[in-house]
């Protein structure tokens, strides 16, 4: 295995025509079929690359995220003008076969000339960029080595000329001395070892260098004088076994510090040949990171701003952290094993190191204030904040789904844009039909309708989250407090709408929900039995609409508080054989119970008969462009050293209609 430096490779990839959209201006490209190409010498020869279409080998982030779709790779130097358009966010894809991708072209004037082209078939080619960074030797074609890129990212699409490279021989980076240079491991192997016998070979060779025991064959030898010496012989045996054990796991530790590191593997095998301890060594391994960082260019003292983390080391601590917090909920993946026994303040100190900070010499309170700081204003540098939002809002998220609530069944989630009053129509009956005249003159109708009038209200909370958080390792911060703001939202959403039932609220009518002009109201109460659900039913099914048309509407569902629960579910699920006729019960297994701790506080003897909402509306519930839960929003603040996380839900509910509701006040 060693490293070589590269530049940006190009390859042919194919437009499908067929699928030109001339409305959204869209179409989709091949951008890869993982075929053979004979790729000119960026090491010591010539050799055949094959690009792998395994979803896990190709990096897909940089054109998911809307990458550019250029003209001839950018190479006439026109500055924006070379931007055709972009890749369609979220489209670029691979299923092991091909690469494909959706293009969005721009609404320029002087771009209407390629996509007239383009839906010509004139321009039936364009050409992908992308960087290799893993390659591995999987055999020969003739006297040619033949290497499979493991690991490689397209990063544009261009349209091209068909004649600039299609039917070349020999493909290579297209020279620019202004092109930046990669770093690619190349794996070599005889007999075209795969890249996990490569490693697990090294590995081995570097033990027996150490220890001076031959791993393949220790487990052979034999005492020559086993009946005499056997005692000593097995502590002799075993003592031997624990040495290369504990050998092969330093030399493991050591080549895993040093790799993380991102130093040369030949500094491993030095400190693997010497005695150091794995403590010295990782010692050691900052000392040459010192070194490294003095020997560079830049000697300021200022805060420098890179590119940003690789996304795998977003995602790797996310799952990570998420691990730690709730290893049943969120099981550990392999991109997070890097770091899943990482403090926050180890990650806080990768964030910034990846994004141009250098740590060396700072404090941990330093490090974790200046991590806090999020990047992308004049004086911010770490993308942690972000790390910490993704997981606030993964924990917040999950809780609130996961919340149980008891509404839904007779609930409407409507989105709204704004906080302005809404005004909700009910409608009326529609009007009769009449027998038409002899003439064929049809007479118009017109719909009644009464308005219920709301409007949604914001909730929210705030709270401070200091560099001690992160220097305590306290992860509870970004984890428990936001799944609790989780089932705070769920709770806040119960509280509304079962408010609407318990405190009898006013109607657009001025009257309450529940009354006797409205009826639907049974006072005073009965017990919760046949003769009293009937009545309650006959009440639905009379409810008339605004014309004073019979609506029929049928129950679906029993209402009560927790004290009626276990009587109303052996009521009315239990299913029972009756031994004489006037003890059948005529609602057994036809309605549902929904049981609501909410409804005790009010009363424990009260219950409710609700129609379905396939039949009638019943209670509305809005939320600000149909946000479900409460979101996040974090901010750098400087008086606190830290950040301030806020949680926000804006939502209102209210009865839209009272004739689905009836209301017994029981015994």
């Amino acid at each position: 295995m060693r490293t070589v430096r590269t530049e940006p490779f190009y390859r042919i990839a194919e437009i499908v025509p067929e699928t030109f959209d001339e409305k959204s201006r869209t179409f989709e490209v091949v951008f890869s079929t993982g075929a053979r190409v004979l790729r000119k010498p960026f090491f010591e020869e010539p050799f055949i690359e094959e690009l792998s279409l395994d979803p896990e080998h190709v990096r897909l982030e940089r054109l998911n995220n809307g990458a550019a779709f250029l003209d001839s790779h950018g190479e006439r130097k026109r500055g924006l003008s070379d931007v055709l358009g972009k890749v369609v966010r979220g489209t670029a894809k691979v299923d092991g076969q091909k690469g494909m991708a959706q293009i969005r072209l721009s609404k320029r004037a002087e771009v209407e000339p390629i996509a007239q082209d383009i839906l010509d078939g004139i321009i039936s080619k364009v050409s992908m960029g992308y960087q290799i960074y893993k390659l591995e030797e999987v055999g020969r074609q003739g006297e040619l080595k033949t290497f499979r890129a493991i690991d490689w990212e397209p990063f544009e699409i261009s349209a091209v000329p068909v004649a600039a490279d299609d039917g070349a021989e020999i493909r290579a980076p297209v020279p620019d001395h202004n092109r930046p240079e990669y770093d690619c491991v190349l794996y070599e192997a005889s007999r075209s070892q795969t890249l996990s016998e490569i490693e697990k070979k090294e590995e081995e060779e570097r033990m027996e260098g150490v220890s001076g025991v031959d791993l393949h064959k220790e487990s052979s030898r034999q005492d020559p004088e086993p009946q005499k010496e056997e005692m000593k012989v097995d502590e002799k045996r075993d003592e031997k076994k624990d040495l290369a054990v504990s050998e092969r796991n330093r030399a493991l530790e050591i080549l895993r510090s040093v790799r993380a590191a991102q130093l040369s593997d030949t500094f491993a095998e030095e400190w693997i040949q010497s005695n150091l301890t794995l403590d010295q060594v990782r010692a050691k391994v900052i000392d040459r990171l010192a070194l490294a960082s003095e020997e560079a260019p830049t000697r300021s003292l200022r805060v420098e701003v890179g590119d940003g983390p690789p996304d795998h080391l977003l995602r790797g601590a996310e799952n990570a952290l998420l691990h730690r917090f709730d290893s049943a909920r969120y099981p550990l993946e392999e991109e997070g094993r890097p770091y899943r026994h990482r403090r926050l303040l180890d990650l806080a100190q990768e964030f910034l190191q990846v994004s141009g900070v250098r740590t060396r010499g700072m404090s941990a309170s330093e490090i974790a204030s200046l991590a806090l700081k999020k990047r992308g204003g004049m004086h911010t540098t770490s993308d942690f904040p972000f790390l910490l939002e993704n997981i606030a809002n993964k924990t917040l998220r999950d809780a609130y789904e996961e919340a149980p609530q008891t509404f839904e069944s007779f609930i409407r989630r409507v989105p709204v844009s704004d906080f302005k009053e809404i005004s909700r129509v009910s409608l009326g009956d529609a009007p009769s039909l009449e027998k038409v005249n002899e003439k064929g003159e049809i007479r118009y109708g017109s719909l009644s309708e009464a308005a219920e009038k709301y409007h949604i209200e914001t909730f929210a909370k705030i709270i401070s989250i200091t560099r001690k958080t992160i220097v305590n390792d306290d992860l509870d911060a970004f984890t428990r407090i936001p799944f609790l703001y989780g089932i705070a939202g769920r709770d806040l959403e119960s509280d509304l709408v079962w408010d609407l039932i318990t405190s009898n609220s006013l109607m657009g009518d001025g009257k309450p929900l529940f009354h006797s002009s409205h009826k639907n109201l049974i006072s005073p109460g009965t017990p919760l039995e046949v003769d009293s659900l009937g009545a309650a039913r006959k009440l639905l099914r009379l409810q008339t609409g605004l014309d004073g048309r019979k609506l029929n509407l049928t129950p679906f569902a029993v209402m009560v508080p927790t004290e009626l629960e276990t009587l109303a579910q052996k009521f009315l699920v239990q299913t029972t054989v009756p031994t004489k006729s006037e003890d059948a019960n005529p609602f057994e297994g036809r309605l549902q119970v929904i049981a609501e701790p909410r409804l005790d506080d009010h009363s424990t003897q009260a219950w409710y008969v609700i129609a379905s909402i396939r039949q009638i509306d019943i209670v509305e519930l809005a939320t600000l462009d149909g946000q479900r839960g409460p979101k996040l929003e974090n901010e750098s603040d400087f008086d606190i050293e830290g950040i301030k996380i806020k949680a926000v839900y804006d939502l209102g509910a209210k009865v839209i209609d009272y004739r689905g509701l009836v209301k017994n006040e029981g015994a």
